[in-house]
Protein backbone atom coordinates (compact mmCIF):
# COMPACT_ATOMS: atom_id res chain seq x y z
CA UNK A 1 0.00 0.00 0.00
CA UNK A 2 1.60 3.16 -1.45
CA UNK A 3 0.35 6.86 0.01
CA UNK A 4 -1.14 8.79 -2.68
CA UNK A 5 0.80 11.81 -2.68
CA UNK A 6 2.72 13.98 -5.23
CA UNK A 7 6.71 13.71 -5.64
CA UNK A 8 7.15 16.76 -4.72
CA UNK A 9 5.40 15.86 -1.06
CA UNK A 10 7.01 12.79 -1.14
CA UNK A 11 10.42 14.13 -1.21
CA UNK A 12 9.52 16.58 1.50
CA UNK A 13 8.64 13.93 3.72
CA UNK A 14 12.28 11.64 2.82
CA UNK A 15 13.18 16.04 4.31
CA UNK A 16 17.25 14.89 5.25
CA UNK A 17 19.31 11.59 4.48
CA UNK A 18 22.65 10.01 5.67
CA UNK A 19 24.61 7.79 3.81
CA UNK A 20 25.63 4.32 4.81
CA UNK A 21 28.76 3.52 2.90
CA UNK A 22 31.40 1.32 2.55
CA UNK A 23 29.43 -1.54 4.50
CA UNK A 24 27.04 -3.17 2.59
CA UNK A 25 28.77 -2.20 -0.87
CA UNK A 26 32.23 -3.36 0.53
CA UNK A 27 34.05 -6.26 -1.41
CA UNK A 28 37.28 -7.74 -2.13
CA UNK A 29 38.90 -10.42 -4.42
CA UNK A 30 36.68 -12.42 -7.23
CA UNK A 31 33.33 -13.79 -6.40
CA UNK A 32 33.83 -17.76 -5.82
CA UNK A 33 30.05 -18.58 -5.79
CA UNK A 34 29.92 -18.70 -2.21
CA UNK A 35 28.37 -15.90 0.14
CA UNK A 36 30.26 -14.04 1.90
CA UNK A 37 28.40 -12.39 4.79
CA UNK A 38 31.28 -10.47 6.09
CA UNK A 39 31.60 -8.55 3.49
CA UNK A 40 30.34 -5.41 5.29
CA UNK A 41 33.55 -5.23 7.50
CA UNK A 42 35.92 -5.77 4.77
CA UNK A 43 37.17 -1.57 4.40
CA UNK A 44 37.01 -1.76 8.04
CA UNK A 45 33.65 -1.18 9.16
CA UNK A 46 31.74 -2.19 11.75
CA UNK A 47 29.14 -4.61 11.41
CA UNK A 48 25.91 -2.68 11.03
CA UNK A 49 23.44 -2.44 14.08
CA UNK A 50 20.14 -1.81 14.82
CA UNK A 51 22.14 0.58 17.95
CA UNK A 52 23.69 2.65 14.52
CA UNK A 53 20.41 3.21 12.80
CA UNK A 54 19.01 4.36 16.14
CA UNK A 55 21.77 6.58 16.31
CA UNK A 56 21.34 8.04 13.22
CA UNK A 57 17.87 8.49 13.83
CA UNK A 58 17.91 10.54 16.89
CA UNK A 59 20.77 12.78 15.04
CA UNK A 60 17.74 14.05 12.86
CA UNK A 61 17.96 12.14 9.55
CA UNK A 62 14.70 10.40 8.50
CA UNK A 63 16.26 9.05 5.18
CA UNK A 64 18.92 6.29 4.79
CA UNK A 65 20.49 5.42 1.61
CA UNK A 66 22.24 2.05 1.61
CA UNK A 67 24.49 1.29 -1.26
CA UNK A 68 24.68 -2.57 -1.72
CA UNK A 69 26.94 -4.73 -3.87
CA UNK A 70 25.63 -7.86 -4.89
CA UNK A 71 27.56 -9.18 -7.39
CA UNK A 72 29.82 -11.26 -4.72
CA UNK A 73 27.09 -12.49 -3.27
CA UNK A 74 25.47 -14.38 -6.76
CA UNK A 75 25.61 -17.55 -8.23
CA UNK A 76 24.39 -18.91 -11.58
CA UNK A 77 21.05 -20.14 -11.43
CA UNK A 78 20.03 -23.55 -13.66
CA UNK A 79 19.20 -21.55 -16.50
CA UNK A 80 22.65 -19.37 -16.33
CA UNK A 81 20.98 -16.24 -14.74
CA UNK A 82 22.03 -14.56 -11.73
CA UNK A 83 20.63 -15.94 -8.21
CA UNK A 84 21.82 -13.97 -4.98
CA UNK A 85 22.25 -16.38 -2.21
CA UNK A 86 19.39 -15.77 0.83
CA UNK A 87 21.69 -15.26 3.31
CA UNK A 88 22.72 -12.12 2.02
CA UNK A 89 18.92 -11.14 0.90
CA UNK A 90 18.15 -11.96 4.38
CA UNK A 91 21.07 -9.66 5.71
CA UNK A 92 20.06 -6.73 3.59
CA UNK A 93 16.36 -7.10 4.90
CA UNK A 94 17.77 -7.20 8.19
CA UNK A 95 19.55 -3.84 8.11
CA UNK A 96 16.73 -2.13 5.65
CA UNK A 97 14.51 -3.53 8.59
CA UNK A 98 16.51 -1.79 11.17
CA UNK A 99 15.36 1.73 9.70
CA UNK A 100 11.82 1.07 8.29
CA UNK A 101 10.96 -0.11 11.72
CA UNK A 102 11.89 3.80 12.79
CA UNK A 103 9.82 5.07 9.99
CA UNK A 104 12.87 6.02 8.00
CA UNK A 105 13.21 6.00 3.90
CA UNK A 106 15.61 3.35 2.72
CA UNK A 107 17.20 4.07 -0.43
CA UNK A 108 18.87 0.78 -1.82
CA UNK A 109 20.82 0.49 -5.28
CA UNK A 110 23.50 -1.74 -7.11
CA UNK A 111 26.97 -0.41 -6.37
CA UNK A 112 30.59 -1.92 -7.54
CA UNK A 113 28.93 -3.76 -9.44
CA UNK A 114 31.36 -4.09 -12.66
CA UNK A 115 32.02 -7.02 -13.12
CA UNK A 116 28.47 -7.88 -14.07
CA UNK A 117 26.43 -4.46 -15.35
CA UNK A 118 29.38 -3.25 -17.15
CA UNK A 119 29.28 -3.57 -20.82
CA UNK A 120 31.69 -3.00 -23.71
CA UNK A 121 30.62 -2.34 -27.23
CA UNK A 122 29.62 -5.11 -28.53
CA UNK A 123 25.47 -6.22 -28.54
CA UNK A 124 26.59 -9.58 -27.33
CA UNK A 125 28.16 -7.83 -24.47
CA UNK A 126 25.09 -5.29 -23.90
CA UNK A 127 23.12 -7.80 -23.93
CA UNK A 128 24.65 -9.70 -20.53
CA UNK A 129 24.56 -6.62 -19.40
CA UNK A 130 20.71 -6.04 -19.77
CA UNK A 131 19.90 -10.21 -18.75
CA UNK A 132 22.02 -9.42 -15.41
CA UNK A 133 20.70 -6.31 -14.55
CA UNK A 134 17.06 -8.10 -15.06
CA UNK A 135 17.72 -11.19 -13.18
CA UNK A 136 19.21 -8.97 -10.02
CA UNK A 137 16.31 -6.71 -9.95
CA UNK A 138 13.86 -8.97 -10.59
CA UNK A 139 15.07 -11.11 -7.44
CA UNK A 140 15.12 -7.64 -5.33
CA UNK A 141 11.99 -6.76 -6.41
CA UNK A 142 10.15 -10.02 -5.72
CA UNK A 143 11.94 -10.59 -2.48
CA UNK A 144 11.13 -7.11 -0.96
CA UNK A 145 7.77 -7.07 -3.17
CA UNK A 146 6.14 -6.45 0.50
CA UNK A 147 7.46 -2.97 1.27
CA UNK A 148 5.39 0.16 0.94
CA UNK A 149 7.00 3.61 -0.34
CA UNK A 150 9.55 3.66 2.13
CA UNK A 151 12.10 1.48 0.09
CA UNK A 152 13.27 2.95 -2.95
CA UNK A 153 14.78 1.22 -5.50
CA UNK A 154 17.80 2.71 -7.68
CA UNK A 155 19.46 0.65 -10.42
CA UNK A 156 22.53 2.14 -12.13
CA UNK A 157 24.28 0.67 -15.45
CA UNK A 158 27.15 1.41 -16.52
CA UNK A 159 28.09 1.65 -20.23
Amino acid sequence: NFKDITAIDFMKEMNVGWNLGNSLDSHYGDNNGQPVLGQERTWGNVTVTEELIDYVKNTGFNTIRIPITWYYNTYKGEKGNLKIHQEWLQRVQEVINYAISKDMYVIINTHHEQPIIYAGVSDEEIKKVYNNSESLWKEIASYFKNYDEHLIFIMKLII
